[in-house]
């Protein structure tokens, strides 16, 4: 249910809802607009269909103005955990999760114009196939004045353990443009569980990393990050399947404000793209992801860094390569 009070801490109404399996239905995240209309995610329990993410926009005076469900392909489990508001349109962005054909469980993301109308539905299955679950979202200025999506919670890992997981989507058609994971020690589940935007749009990370090791009382800390994703990337892949590993030099270089950079992967696999300054220091995160094999293209500015010489590298599995590229304003 939903409940409204007055400056007093009257309650003035107060709105209910119950799913049409009349079993377990919850909000669990609530956004208000400029005109105090609300927002509510959460999901209800369906008769045939398990649980839906369950999206509803309802009215200053307790009027529900509309409700959205979503059940995915996999026709069982589909929660909404994270909710918020665009306040310059009035679009809202849920995140959860979701079950797919296979019943493996994925990000699941989805846009609502403010009149109820959906705008994209994007998931993302993390680099061990596993599961996958969102737990918050928020919305960041990108340096060309668009604007990102994005989103956090726990995937599972190539290591057999929980990361944190941050996906950034492209806010106009929810594609994916980057991902970035964190292990305290690749040996540890580590449970994003909210984020937040500072005013320079830096994005904030917090949850909790617990170790796996057999001890007589379990051991977790409180794990806290910031990503920089002032960087603006955008990443293209090819269809052209090439037979080696090969990371090609970045096309203009010197550049300013952007540059290209170009790698080939002949298998499906997980790929690291990241920058380093000078003395070694990691600057920036371009891709961490599970990419297909083929040709890929990422286009990359960061309105943040100074001029001067910079080392971009490559990972995948046991490949490695670095190549020097400088900047100058």
């Amino acid at each position: 249910f939903v409940r409204k009070y007055n400056s007093n801490g009257w309650p003035r109404w107060t709105k209910t809802i119950n799913g049409g399996g009349n079993s377990e239905d919850r909000a669990w995240g609530i956004v208000v607009d400029e005109e105090d209309n609300l927002y509510v995610g959460g999901f209800v329990t369906d008769e045939f269909n398990g649980t839906d993410c369950y999206i509803a926009k309802i009215g200053n005076f307790g009027y529900l103005l509309w409700s959205r469900t979503y059940n995915g392909p996999g026709n069982s489990t589909d929660k909404a955990w994270g909710i918020v508001i665009d306040e310059e349109d009035n679009s809202v962005y849920v995140t959860g999760e979701t079950s797919d054909a296979n019943r493996n469980t994925n990000y699941v993301t989805m846009k609502y114009d403010t009149y109820g109308n959906s705008g994209w539905i994007s998931e993302y299955n993390g680099s061990g196939n596993g599961t996958d679950i969102a737990s918050a979202i928020g919305i960041i200025v990108n340096p060309d004045n668009s604007k990102s999506v994005v989103v956090t919670g726990k995937s599972w890992g190539t290591t057999e353990t929980f990361d944190y997981a941050t996906v950034r989507y492209d806010i106009s058609d929810g594609s994916l443009t980057q991902v970035n994971t964190y292990s305290m020690n690749g040996l540890s589940n580590d449970v994003a569980s909210d984020i937040a935007i500072t005013p320079d749009n830096n994005v904030l990370i917090t949850g909790y990393s617990q170790l796996i090791i057999e001890a007589p009382v379990e051991q977790s800390y409180v794990s806290t990050m910031m990503i920089s994703w002032n960087s603006a990337g955008s990443l293209t892949s090819g269809n052209i399947l090439p037979e080696k590993f090969e990371l090609f030099q970045n096309y203009p270089n010197p550049f300013n404000p952007e540059t290209k950079i170009k790698f080939t992967i002949p298998e499906a696999s997980v790929v690291q793209l990241k920058l380093y300054d000078i003395l070694g220091r990691q600057v920036d995160i371009l891709i961490d992801q599970y990419l297909m094999k083929g040709t890929h293209d990422i286009t990359y500015s960061n309105l943040n860094l100074s001029s001067g010489t910079y080392f971009y590298e490559l990972r995948s599995g046991k490949y490695r390569d670095i190549k020097k590229m400088t900047l100058i304003k």
